[in-house]
């Protein structure tokens, strides 16, 4: 699929974004990107959002909303509110809750887990 991309082949338009983004970072590496706000609220990057992190099937977050009652409740009202909240700047991400996860060696690992929201909201940063 990543080849597909870089000759052009693919139809989706949130992947064109991102390799965009990800050629303009590599040639600069002191580039800033300031324009970038209005684009992550964009209906088509919030559904790609939407299905990679349903995708991953992680527990419920801080808020105590799980990806089920979030799918139970309707996925795009659920986007369609946070579309708002980023498009009037007013997105603000809950604090992560602090789980530990026993690793297969015995030790016990320290993990932060957030809201449904937030990962929604950071994979629309972090593609």
């Amino acid at each position: 699929m990543a080849n597909d991309v870089q000759r052009g082949r693919v139809d989706d338009p949130t992947r064109v974004f991102q390799r965009k983004l990800y050629r303009a970072a590599k040639q600069s590496r002191d580039r800033r990107f300031h324009a970038l706000y209005d684009k992550v609220h964009r209906a088509d990057i919030l559904w790609r959002a939407w299905t990679e992190v349903a995708r991953n099937r992680g527990a419920a977050g801080v808020d105590e909303v799980s990806i089920e009652a979030i799918e139970e409740q309707g996925v795009a009202a659920f986007l369609s509110e946070l579309r708002e909240e980023l498009a009037r700047e007013r997105y603000q991400p809950l604090p992560v809750r602090r789980v530990t996860i026993p690793h297969m060696t015995g030790s016990d690992g320290r993990r932060r887990k957030s809201a449904v929201l937030r990962p929604v909201a950071m994979r629309l940063h972090c593609p």
